[in-house]
C-alpha cells in the first residue's frame, strides 16, 4: 500500500473536537471548498454500517469512492472504500483500495496536532508501477496537500464557534 500524509496544528485543545461530528456534518458545498478536484460528497448507510461516497479528480483522474467508516470517535477516523472506482484519464476504469485516515493528538493545552493520511492499494504490481509511470504518488500527494490544510482550518474555525 502506497501511504500519504499531513500534519498540522490546530489551534483548539483536543478535547474541544470531535471529528466524527464534524465529518458527519458536512456538506457537498464544504467539501468543494477544500480541494478544486472534490466533485460530490454523500452519507449513506450501507450493510456494512455507515459510509461515504466521494467523487474527486486527482491528477486527471475520476475517484469514485465508497467508504465505510471502520473507526468513529472524537479523535480518530479511518474509512475504508476497498472498491474505489478509478477512471484512469477519465477513460479506462480499474478498481483501486483507498483507506482515509484522520487523527488528532494532544499537542498542548491549546492546540492539538492534526494528521490526515490516505493509503492506497492496487489490484497487482503491474497497476502500481502504472500509476508511478504517470506521476500518480505526486498528483496524490499534491491533492492530499491541499485538502488536509483546509479540512484543518475548517475544524478549529467550526469548533471555535460550536
Amino acid at each position: 500500500m502506497s501511504q500519504f500524509f499531513y500534519q498540522c496544528t490546530v489551534g483548539l485543545p483536543v478535547d474541544t473536537i470531535d471529528l466524527y461530528q464534524w465529518l458527519t456534518s458536512l456538506s457537498e458545498a464544504d467539501y468543494q471548498r477544500f480541494s478544486s478536484g472534490h466533485r460530490a460528497i454523500g452519507l449513506c448507510r450501507t450493510e456494512d454500517g455507515e459510509g461515504m461516497i466521494n467523487v474527486e479528480s486527482i491528477g486527471g483522474n475520476l475517484l469514485v469512492q465508497h467508504y465505510t467508516i471502520v473507526q468513529k470517535d472524537r479523535t480518530a477516523l479511518k474509512l475504508v472504500s476497498p472498491r474505489t472506482d478509478a477512471y484512469l484519464f477519465h477513460l479506462l476504469k480499474m478498481k483501486v483500495g483507498v483507506e482515509w485516515r484522520m487523527s488528532i493528538r494532544y499537542r498542548d493545552e491549546e492546540s492539538c496536532l492534526f494528521t490526515c493520511e490516505i493509503g492506497v492499494s492496487y489490484p497487482n504490481e503491474l497497476l502500481a508501477m502504472a500509476s508511478r509511470f504517470v506521476a500518480g504518488p505526486y498528483f496524490i500527494s499534491r491533492h492530499l496537500n491541499e485538502e488536509a490544510p483546509r479540512f484543518a482550518q475548517d475544524i478549529e474555525r467550526k469548533f471555535r464557534n460550536w
